[in-house]
């Protein structure tokens, strides 16, 4: 199946095989701007612009609305890969777990205080990244500095910087233990996940 998110329609559902349009969801205002299934297809996250979450249990023939989560601002979400968290990145730099299935939340103050030259004093978390192994996340602060947490517990383990640049985004590149940050200047950069050394 292949969600994909509209202004107006707002979701539409296709099967990928047959090209087929399955069905749709009309109640999300104003449009979904981040969608998400879950790694087993059972649940499907929607981030809308007027920056709430709403989570979809996928049963056949129906899509039953589990919750709707207000954020401060949305900016990326995800889930951990057992199925069992719903991370999502927030503008005031704050990381929200929501546990699957008791939808227990907890929060955690993202952005150390260190400050930070380029960023105006902004303390947005702005990319979630997921490592293969579904212990570890790294979330992309600022566009500046990189903090790696553990999926579980939410526990910062490691913060990278790179002051001076502009990171677009970051990626695991698990076989070699590297996480690969994009900058604006056409230039990538490798970094040891587990030492945080450039």
């Amino acid at each position: 199946m292949l969600a994909v998110g509209s202004i107006g329609i707002n979701l539409i559902f296709w099967d990928v095989t047959t090209g087929e349009r399955l069905s749709q969801i009309d109640t999300i205002a104003p449009h979904p701007k981040l969608i998400r299934f879950s790694p087993d297809g059972t649940l499907l996250a929607v981030g809308t612009n007027d920056n709430a979450v709403r989570l979809f249990e996928m049963i056949p023939e129906d899509k039953r609305d589990l919750f709707v989560l207000q954020t401060a601002e949305l900016e990326d979400l995800g889930f951990t890969l057992d199925g069992q968290y719903l991370l999502v990145g927030e503008g005031n730099g704050c990381l929200r777990s929501v546990q699957i299935p008791s939808l227990w939340q907890e929060k955690r103050q993202a952005v150390d205080r260190l400050p930070s030259p380029n960023s105006s004093n902004r303390n947005r978390l702005e990319r979630l990244t997921f490592h293969p192994d579904g212990k570890h996340v790294a979330s992309l602060i600022n566009g500046e500095r990189i903090v790696i947490w553990d999926a579980q517990r939410l526990s910062r383990l490691e913060t990278l910087y790179g002051w001076g640049q502009t990171y677009a985004q970051a990626v695991y590149l698990p076989k070699l233990n590297r996480i690969v940050t994009g900058i604006y200047s056409n230039a990538l950069h490798f970094w040891d996940a587990t030492t945080g050394k450039l």
